[in-house]
């Protein structure tokens, strides 16, 4: 649980409840509900810049609330962890950049994550593959910069107290 308080935009409350079972000794289910409360950064409300083709925040910006749910499964393989998660996002004047700042009053993220980790002698990995539907809620139009298929990987190796790692994303 917290409980936040804003000069500028008040208070609010929000928390966390999860809770994970495991089924086997390779199996794990889990289940989470949350809320949110995101105020605009100082950018977002104040900046200015003299050329009006440029970024330009927007003082009447409103903070966003959001109710987030989700559910998922993982799976140990030997050193291997295989995950499943499907989660909901409920967002309440949702900040955006796009086209101009301000707030989109109802926005729903859903998606699923498919992903595998493990590692093995000094070498470390994970992947991911992940698939979302980001929607104005409103006008039905998906959001812009949120692709609807995400791929992450990255591989790292450690010698010593240093860790070498590069990342590869790809996005739709």
């Amino acid at each position: 649980a917290r409980h936040d308080r804003n000069t500028q935009f008040g208070s609010a409350s929000t928390g966390l409840l999860g809770y994970g079972y495991k089924v086997t000794s390779d199996l794990r289910v889990h289940g989470s509900y949350g809320t949110s409360f995101k105020v605009p950064s100082f950018n977002t409300l104040y900046w200015f810049d003299p050329d009006p083709s440029k970024f330009q925040g927007n003082a009447t910006t409103q903070p966003e609330r959001g109710e987030n749910t989700e559910v998922g499964a993982s799976l140990a393989i030997g050193n291997q962890l295989l995950s499943l998660v499907h989660y909901e996002n409920r967002i309440q004047g949702f900040i955006t950049r796009e086209p101009t700042v301000g707030n989109i009053p109802y926005v729903n993220l859903d998606g699923w994550t498919l992903a595998l980790q493990g590692e093995g002698w000094r070498w470390t990995y994970r992947t991911a593959l992940d698939f979302l539907d980001a929607r104005n809620q409103l006008t039905g139009k998906k959001l812009v910069r949120r692709p609807d298929l995400q791929l992450s990987g990255t591989l790292s190796y450690a010698v010593d107290s240093w860790t070498l790692g590069a990342t590869l994303l790809s996005t739709s």
